[in-house]
């Protein structure tokens, strides 16, 4: 691969453990790679020029889970306590529909 191809990317960890005492600061030596603390994904990592992304060897399979109770507790005005007001059923379809449609729709381009 070309080098104008390669991209910078940033890894951040999820919280900050040696600031926040969950990991002693003893542990917390050296820089880059040399820091154990680094090499085990406690730290913030920085990647430049280097390829992005994941391979992934095997099938990627996406999963949607629609919440059905909570579209039906939707109204479609606040005013209105009816749970059979039409307003509302149009509301409640409305919101599924564009749960499925977003739910089956093709993400990105297929290459």
């Amino acid at each position: 691969m070309s080098p104008e191809r390669f991209t910078d990317s940033q890894f951040n960890r999820a919280t900050k453990f040696v600031e926040e005492g969950v990991i002693a600061e003893s542990l917390d030596t050296g820089d880059g790679d040399k820091n154990p603390l680094s090499r085990e994904g406690f730290k913030d990592s920085p990647a430049t020029a280097s390829h992005g992304g994941v391979i992934a060897q095997g099938d990627i399979c996406r999963e949607i889970t629609i919440n059905l109770s909570a579209i039906r507790r939707l109204y479609a005005s606040p005013t209105t306590d009816d749970p059979d007001a039409e307003a509302h059923l149009k509301l409640r379809r409305y919101i599924l529909a564009l749960a499925l449609v977003a739910g089956t729709a093709i993400q990105g381009n297929r290459t």
